[in-house]
């Protein structure tokens, strides 16, 4: 029991704190599914660059200042 609850504490509160996961209104499972895809991408990519941005706050003003760094983002060459 205790397994799981680490689980939902770690993984899924960010999840739906940081990217409003609970707050998608489809019922689609396709479109759910895409979302989901887009968010762990999202999350892994974050996740990578906070020891140097040290919070996602911190992260995103440095994607929205820099268009160059979003291009690197995509194309993997930091």
């Amino acid at each position: 029991m205790r397994g799981h609850w680490s689980i939902e504490n770690k993984l899924h509160w960010r999840k739906d704190a940081c990217w409003g996961e609970d707050r998608t209104r489809s019922r689609n499972p396709n479109i759910v599914g895409a979302l989901a895809l887009l968010r762990n991408a999202l999350q892994t990519i974050v996740v990578a660059h906070l020891d140097t941005y040290r919070s996602m706050p911190a992260f995103f003003e440095a994607c929205a200042a820099d268009t160059d760094f979003n291009l690197r983002l995509v194309r993997k060459k930091l």
